[in-house]
């Protein structure tokens, strides 16, 4: 591993430098020394990882409640955890979002306060700590003072009522910008009906809100251009399924203010298998068209709008065309490991995270891909005091 790494991070930042080979030349085969090895011994609870082209990142346990940064393309770990955070029952939820390898924010709802935001720029050296009024819920980060918290107001009778609220000084003060009240009858382009689970800040005025609701044919999907002050319902042109089918968006993957890709879960009432439908838009989540489907995806991302991977029944996928077609490069996995989530920073690099235990998660490995997905090299990913 001493003597891969260097190569590794060499072809990994000459990748960032340089435009990407056009998709319609994209080959499968691995690059001249990089082949699948053997597991490492090295098992950690890392599990959900954020990196960066430059090598550095974070990486969360299974229920947020241990944060970890990497300097060097995840070779080693530290724990960088706020004390207060590891001090406190993590029964009440913790949402993070990483903007770089210095700008983290973390949220965490308890019993006796609506919200404890937590927030550093150091790459978790110091954090700062601040009490919320409102409950906590995904977030995104727009710029090193700007970003947003979707909060979950509490749900009943197929109803989820939410509010939004925004920062403009790192996350010191706050300003609600959209709440639903369940008695008004004005919920601005945002119904309080349907579950809100997927949140994304394309920029510092434009935001996106997915989710299901138990209506066949509808896409729950909304855009904001004011802050999430009020919202307009987004459909996807050409989009299987719209008859008879309830759909679940299970992942928004922002590539930059302007790309992003959709992955949407359909349950057809004649059907055993679940495809998952992958939508995408160039205009900043204006308007979307439809892609291509598998079935049964357990998870998926892109490093570009035109390269990514999905794990399904089993086997890896590759599409180097936007999602417009998928190549089995299952040849290339690991072996003897259940996957269970995957990090693509760019058009090439990435990486994915293994298990053990696929029923706690908390015996996990990594291994890192510098060709989209095709095969994976295994990182030692060792945690240091």
């Amino acid at each position: 591993m001493k003597k891969l790494l260097p190569m590794l991070i060499l072809l990994v930042l000459l990748s960032a430098c340089v435009p990407q080979t056009p998709a319609a030349t994209v080959t499968n085969t691995p690059t001249t020394g990089f082949l699948p090895t053997a597991t490492p011994k090295n098992l950690s609870p890392l599990y959900q990882l954020r990196m960066f082209t430059g090598g550095d990142g974070w990486a969360t346990n299974i229920d947020k409640s241990h944060i970890y940064i990497t300097p060097n393309f995840g070779e080693s770990w530290m724990e960088v955890t706020p004390p207060q955070l590891a001090a406190r029952d993590s029964d009440g939820g913790i949402f993070t979002v990483f903007a770089n390898s210095q700008l983290a924010w973390i949220c965490q709802s308890l019993p006796e306060t609506p919200g404890v935001f937590y927030s550093t720029d150091d790459g978790g050296l110091n954090w700062s700590q601040v009490r919320l009024d409102f409950p906590c819920g995904p977030m995104g980060i727009a710029s090193t003072q700007k970003g947003y918290i979707l909060a979950s107001e509490g749900v009943g009778a197929g109803s989820h009522y939410v509010s939004m609220h925004t920062t403009g000084d790192g996350g010191l003060t706050w300003t609600t910008t959209f709440l639903h009240e369940p008695a008004g009858a004005d919920d601005h382009g945002l119904p309080t009906s349907g579950n809100k689970s997927q949140f994304v800040v394309l920029d510092a005025n434009t935001l996106l809100v997915g989710g299901s609701i138990p209506v066949p044919g509808m896409l729950y999907l909304f855009r904001s251009e004011d802050e999430g002050a009020s919202w307009t319902e987004i459909g996807c042109a050409g989009l299987p399924d719209q008859e008879d089918a309830e759909m679940a968006i299970t992942n928004i993957i922002r590539i930059n203010s302007n790309e992003v890709i959709a992955a949407i879960r359909a349950y057809p009432s004649d059907n055993d298998s679940i495809p998952t439908h992958f939508c995408a838009s160039n205009d900043g989540g204006d308007s979307w068209r439809y892609l291509s489907s598998l079935d049964n995806v357990d998870f998926s991302d892109f490093g570009s709008i035109d390269t990514g991977v999905a794990f399904a029944e089993g086997k890896m996928y590759q599409t180097a065309d936007g999602g417009l077609t998928w190549l089995d490069v299952s040849a290339g996995l690991p072996p003897a490991i259940t996957p269970v989530g995957v990090d693509l920073v760019n058009a090439v690099f990435g990486y994915l995270t293994t298990s053990i235990s696929p029923d706690t998660l908390d015996q996990n490995r990594i291994f890192m891909t510098v060709n989209n997905g095709a095969s994976w090299q295994s990182i030692p990913g060792i945690i240091v005091e």
